[in-house]
């Protein structure tokens, strides 16, 4: 698996759940779950899946990519794809590979060919020359 570089904003989070009037109680209601998964994130313990603050950040009328930070120039395909809310699957899908064909192109292990990166562009919502240098740090 890629690593990642994109981090998890507590304090972000903690801002639009309070600007949005959410107590950790009715977030934790109206996406489902703990109040204690909620007040960890917001204190740094827990980081949560993709999944889950989508859920969460739907409540709040957010993207989860308002969360979500990524230093620059430091991004890999691990990263465009997880800001994207892409699974390794959906790419994996739209490139016709297998996720095990896919796993080895995120960790610049096979080819990015320029069908590839258009692909991928397209995908993940960012322009070409962002795809090759995230392909190259892989590497």
């Amino acid at each position: 698996m890629s690593r990642s570089s994109v981090k998890f904003n507590p304090e972000r989070f903690q801002e639009i759940r309070k600007e949005k009037g959410h107590t950790f109680a009715s977030l934790a209601r109206e996406a489902g779950i703990s109040q204690g998964t909620v007040r960890h994130w917001e204190q740094g313990r827990y980081t949560p899946s993709l999944e889950s603050l989508a859920i969460v950040m739907d409540v709040l009328g957010h993207s989860p990519t308002e969360v979500m930070d990524v230093p620059v120039g430091t991004a890999t395909l691990a990263d465009l794809r997880n800001l994207s809310l892409c699974t390794s699957q959906e790419a994996a899908s739209a490139l016709d590979l297998t996720p095990g064909g896919y796993s080895h192109l995120e960790r610049g292990l096979v080819p990015l060919t320029p069908e590839r990166t258009a692909i991928l562009a397209h995908l993940f919502g960012v322009p070409e020359p962002a795809i090759m240098a995230a392909w190259q740090r892989a590497e």
